[in-house]
């Protein structure tokens, strides 16, 4: 199976099994999908940070407990507070602050924090921070598959990190493709078919990916 195909693939996996969320948002001229693998330390959010800038986050912690619940609220309620004040994706730096601050032993967190806004002629134009997070894939209409994201660290674990953002445009028929566990075995086309139409299934085992998937139309 080609990159292309797979991609559709989960596409209508994601679509049809769970899309969007109650609650989250359209967005306009992107469309996008979400699976969620049973592991309770996962967590995703798609949200309207301003008008025309969308902001999603995906990312998980390990463990359980109250120190796990911690972070995962931190996670998901720090960047939209912050966004509302009106700071950028970056906002990582001082997540990560607070999440040591909590639990100054380390549990470390991984995220990818991401914003889409509208190109002035076509497309979008994403600006991605990641922290510890596999990265995600840029899905071309003509099969190419793409890493977008260097290595960074996770969050909780160092207090005084940096977290430096990446942009990039994406064209109409792109696809972004978000998991929280990167694929398992070295085999190519074979490796992406595999973790796109059976590691995002709604009935998917016990280890299976949170994903998140946004294609511009």
């Amino acid at each position: 199976m080609s990159y292309s195909a797979a991609s559709n693939t989960v596409w209508f996996r994601l679509y049809a099994d769970s899309g969007p969320p109650p609650g989250m948002p359209d967005i306009p001229g992107v469309e996008y999908g979400l699976a969620r693998g049973p592991a309770c330390g996962d967590l995703y959010d798609v949200f309207e940070a301003a008008p025309g800038h969308w902001r999603f986050a995906i990312g998980g912690v390990r463990g359980t407990g109250p120190e796990a619940a911690t972070a995962i609220d931190l996670t998901r309620h720090g960047p939209r507070l912050l966004a509302a004040e009106g700071h950028g994706v970056a906002v990582l730096t001082r997540l990560n602050r607070a999440l040591v601050r909590e639990d100054p032993h380390g549990r470390p967190m991984r995220l990818l924090h991401g914003e889409l806004v509208h190109r002035p002629d076509t497309g979008v134009r994403l600006t991605l921070v990641s922290a510890g997070h596999p990265p995600p894939l840029r899905l071309t209409p003509g099969g190419a598959a793409t890493p977008v994201t260097g290595g960074q660290p996770s969050l909780g674990g160092v207090g005084d990190l940096r977290f430096s953002e990446e942009t990039l445009d994406l064209d109409p028929g792109d696809a972004l493709l978000c998991t929280s566990e990167p694929p398992r075995c070295p085999d190519g086309d074979e490796t992406l078919s595999k973790l796109l139409t059976s590691g995002l299934r709604a009935d998917a085992p016990a280890d299976a990916s949170a994903a998140l998937l946004l294609r511009v139309l």
